[in-house]
């Protein structure tokens, strides 16, 4: 019998939804040693209960299938997290997960379009280094990426056409702003969609290429890193020469508000990190600079700051998809296919917001905090038919087998379940195609069971 179970890829997608082994056991009624025993390659589960593992994480079943390639990438650096301490194992665990789902993606899409070349370059500084030695990289590497003086229009737009894979994702912990890794020799960066402001989210973007550009063994948690890394945001983002005039010189007070605001919108930066950027190149002393901290959070600007900034969305994979349906017709259900992810999945990788399809089965959202917020799943019925050599369920309305099985008991097992999940029929074939039984989930809708 064929292997049709990839542990790997359990533990990928329990880690990608945000759950631990106890939470899992405890929405598809197992023990927390069962699904260690699972991922660790010791059990084989049975094919329903494969089925309900999936669903219960986010996934389509078939992403739990043993497809003959690794579900996670070759080589990998330790991702640069800011803190170790506020951040806990799991949250780290579910960060690294969605990176590999971002990774898989690219790598698929890859296999059929070119997508930028990697040109971000080494600018390697010690630990020891003072931090003007920072500033010279930031301005060496704008230079070399030869970015016009003044504001820099899009961080992300830079990252994305020197090579990063940039993704926001909505489902990691809110205590994970930001992060990145190199990925079989290509850097990610991943951003958070919980971050509604645009000046705060290009900073984050700037300090992760920070860590790309100036930190090749990364150290997660060291605090000197971090500072390099924000001094590199600040500088890349708010050159010296081009922003010292400009920077304020005093606290704020209520008739400063304006000007805050415009220079918060002319550079793309926030109103604190404008006064930081002020206090590192000796405008303003650090008193003055605690003074001006203490005056903003007494405006409510240190949640909510005034002055809109557009929040920057990648788009590299977006447009490589874009280019892929336009030659060939392929288009995100096929990429969907490939990668064994659901359509939403695929499409928030992407940075593509696309209605649920009839094929998508998902129960919950990955990772969302709340673990139980159900969404809109799709109605198509479930069919269990013959498939070459085995057996397969369809979501009615569907061109592709949504998983197969070797025989018609299993395939049938796993129909029910999907058809359980959703709340639809479950129509079973026999081997000439002819229907040969209907169940209807729940049992309350099938109007066979009711009275009369």
């Amino acid at each position: 019998m064929k292997q049709s179970f990839d542990p790997t890829r359990l533990s990928l997608a329990r880690q990608a939804a945000g759950l631990q082994k106890k939470d899992l056991a405890e929405r598809v009624g197992l023990s927390p040693a069962s699904i260690t025993q699972y991922e660790a390659g010791n059990t084989l589960p049975p094919i329903p209960t494969v089925a309900q593992l999936a669903l219960a994480c986010g996934f389509p079943p078939g992403f739990l299938a043993y497809d003959g390639t690794s579900a996670r990438p070759t080589e990998a650096t330790t991702p640069y997290f800011r803190s170790l301490r506020s951040t806990r194992v799991f949250e780290r665990e579910q960060a690294e997960a969605l990176a590999i789902l971002v990774w898989q993606v690219a790598n698929a899409l890859e296999e059929h379009v070119d997508l930028p070349e990697i040109a971000i370059p080494s600018m390697p500084v010690d630990e020891e280094e003072p931090l003007d030695q920072v500033e010279v990289r930031a301005d060496a590497l704008r230079k070399e990426w030869s970015v016009a003086e003044g504001p820099v229009l899009s961080v992300i737009n830079l990252l994305e056409n020197f090579g990063s894979i940039c993704s926001r994702v909505s489902d990691a912990s809110h205590r994970v702003d930001a992060f990145s890794q190199w990925i079989d020799g290509r850097p990610f960066v991943l951003l958070s969609d919980q971050k509604g402001d645009g000046a705060r989210s290009r900073f984050d973007a700037a300090h992760e290429l920070g860590h790309l550009v100036m930190h090749p063994d990364p150290d997660p948690g060291n605090k000197i890193m971090e500072r390099q890394a924000h001094a590199f945001a600040s500088a890349f983002l708010m050159p010296t020469s081009q922003v010292i005039d400009e920077l304020p010189r005093k606290a704020p007070t209520r008739r400063d508000v304006p000007g805050l605001v415009d220079l918060r919108c002319r550079w793309g930066a926030s109103i604190a990190a404008i006064y930081y950027r002020s206090k590192e190149l000796g405008v303003i002393s650090e008193a003055v600079h605690r003074r001006a901290m203490v005056r903003l959070t007494e405006f409510g600007f240190r949640k909510n700051e005034p002055g809109e900034v557009p929040i920057e969305e990648p788009s590299v994979l977006a447009t490589a998809l874009d280019l892929l349906e336009d030659a060939v017709g392929y288009g995100i259900g096929d990429l969907s296919a490939e990668t064994n992810l659901g359509e939403l999945q695929v499409g928030e990788i992407c940075g593509i917001r696309i209605r649920p399809s009839v094929e998508q089965v998902p129960v919950f959202r990955i990772g969302n905090d709340n673990q139980n917020e159900e969404i809109q799943m799709a109605k198509g019925d479930i069919h269990t038919t013959k498939h070459g050599d085995g057996w397969a369920n369809k979501v009615e309305g569907g061109q592709r087998a949504s998983n197969t099985a070797d025989t018609k008991k299993e395939a049938q097992q796993v129909g029910r379940e999907m058809a359980q999940a959703r709340g639809v029929e479950h129509v079973i074939h026999g081997k000439d195609g002819k229907i040969q039984d209907k169940n209807t989930y729940p049992r309350s809708r099938d109007p066979r069971k009711s009275p009369g």
